[in-house]
């Protein structure tokens, strides 16, 4: 779980998929990807996540994931 300064909340599950904390604090809103993550943080500029695979991924607003080449 992380939550960073946007007060955004993540979390992830044992199966690795990701989830949001909705804005009204009562319950859980699922990101949708097949994507199975480690790790996952929100912060301000957005939403960074580590693959099983160890690959980088960003997301911005509600677009979907993207691979950082950086």
């Amino acid at each position: 779980m992380d939550t960073g300064y946007s007060q955004e909340v993540v979390a992830l599950d044992r199966a690795g998929a990701i989830y949001k904390l909705k804005r009204n604090r009562r319950g859980w809103k699922v990101i949708r990807g097949r994507l199975k993550l480690k790790h996952a943080s929100a912060g301000e500029t957005g939403l960074w996540a580590v693959s099983r695979s160890s690959y980088i991924y960003y997301r911005v607003g509600k677009s979907t994931f993207t691979l950082d080449n950086t």
